[in-house]
């Protein structure tokens, strides 16, 4: 049995170190996104229980990747031209950690808004750098990525579970958590293959250098348009359901945990389903799934029943993300892949949360948290129409399955 098993890593594996260096990232991904509901969920709950409004809560949630669009390119510029990237996601994740315990000591808004500034500096970059550091190890040992993405995604599933029992006992202990979490986050890192940054000091990102990059464009506008009504959904979804529908903390902690179990089922086979059917067809089918939930969503008034729902979220936002962050690894020159990543969270990460968090508080304020799902509808069908576009343009360009770029 242990020969059989030991025969088996050494087809997938080329070296000892390609095996030692997956699983680290493997232990850096379980660990990635045990922050998210805190901030995503619980921290607005938090902020509604201390008073804020959802004006407020938006507008909170609007200045965050406002701050990003700065943020973003700054990791990114130096992430790429540092000697080691491993040692540049060290100070982002120390300033996650410290800035969000900073948080929990007051009630101010003023000075909750200075320190929500200085988190969303440090945390808009996270997620891209980790994922640069990944893709750049697994491209070299040519290795997948959807396994590696989907313990992340099962940390996640685990990590709702410990919040959704900690949260009942007191809602503040989020704060000291996520410190926890970041520290944990650093170790794990620490224990990962080193990567050097590749780009010169005095070189640039050129878009020019980008093969099809104009269908590039198009692509990460379609995902933005597809992220738009998820920021509606992050600001003010939990709001929705634990106030407007009457569901409790331990549905929404249910509600998060199923979203997240269809995800992993296909982060583990997102590679073999890319290359079968194309990012084309992928795209298209992540698109009618999410125009199907934002409806549901729209017509459900079952707490319960929305947990069914949004289930459909790992089958529809997640596949969008996980084609695009593997395309713009393949089109982007290698100097300059982790500022590629990371512009590309400004867009889905950035102004996609900005303006739902503005316009999601005011139209809220005046329809209903209600009315920003019928937006979101709306958003989908026009995503779709760009998209039918851009399938005619990459058909045009003799790029129709979009996944060979260099």
């Amino acid at each position: 049995m242990v020969n059989q098993l030991k025969h088996r890593l050494d087809l997938v594996f080329e070296t000892d170190d390609s095996r030692r260096g997956y699983f680290s990232y493997l232990a850096m991904y379980f660990v990635a996104f045990w922050g998210e509901p805190i901030y995503f969920t619980y921290l607005l709950v938090y902020f509604r229980q201390i008073g804020y409004s959802t004006v407020t809560i938006g507008y909170l949630y609007s200045i965050g990747p406002g701050i990003a669009l700065l943020a973003q390119p700054f990791w990114g510029w130096l992430s790429d031209r540092s000697r080691v990237k491993n040692h540049v996601l060290y100070i982002i994740l120390a300033g996650t950690g410290i800035t969000m315990l900073l948080m929990g000591f007051t009630q101010s808004l003023p000075i909750v808004f200075t320190i929500f500034i200085s988190h969303a500096f440090f945390r808009s970059s996270q997620h891209p750098v980790e994922d640069s550091l990944a893709l750049d190890f697994l491209s070299r040992h040519r290795l997948r990525y959807g396994p590696v993405r989907a313990v992340g995604t099962l940390g996640y599933m685990f990590v709702v579970l410990l919040l959704g029992w900690a949260v009942k006992w007191e809602i503040r202990i989020i704060f000291p958590l996520y410190l926890v979490f970041s520290i944990m986050s650093i170790l794990a890192v620490r224990r990962t293959p080193p990567v050097q940054g590749a780009m010169k000091a005095r070189q640039k990102f050129e878009f020019k250098k980008i093969k099809n990059g104009k269908l590039l464009l198009g692509y990460v506008l379609f995902s933005f348009l597809v992220s738009f009504p998820y920021g509606f959904y992050s600001t003010f979804f939990p709001l929705y359901l634990t106030s407007d529908l009457g569901g409790s903390a331990s549905v929404l902690g249910v509600l998060m945990f199923s979203m997240a179990a269809l995800e992993v089922i296909f982060m583990l086979g997102g590679e073999k389903l890319v290359n079968r059917f194309g990012l084309n067809s992928l795209l298209v089918y992540a698109g009618i799934v999410s125009l199907v939930r934002w409806v549901l969503t729209y017509l459900v008034m079952d707490p319960t029943t929305q947990i069914f729902v949004q289930m459909l979220h790992g089958i529809s936002y997640m596949v969008v993300h996980f084609c695009l962050i593997n395309y713009i690894h393949q089109c982007v020159p290698p100097e300059v892949r982790t500022t590629g990543q990371t512009l590309y969270a400004l867009v889905y990460s950035g102004l996609a949360r900005i303006l739902p968090s503005l316009i999601g508080g005011y139209l809220s304020a005046l329809y209903g948290i209600r009315f920003l799902f019928l937006v979101a509808i709306i958003m989908l069908v026009v995503s779709l129409v760009l998209l039918a576009f851009l399938i005619q343009y990459s058909k045009r360009k003799g790029t129709e399955d979009a996944l060979h770029c260099i």
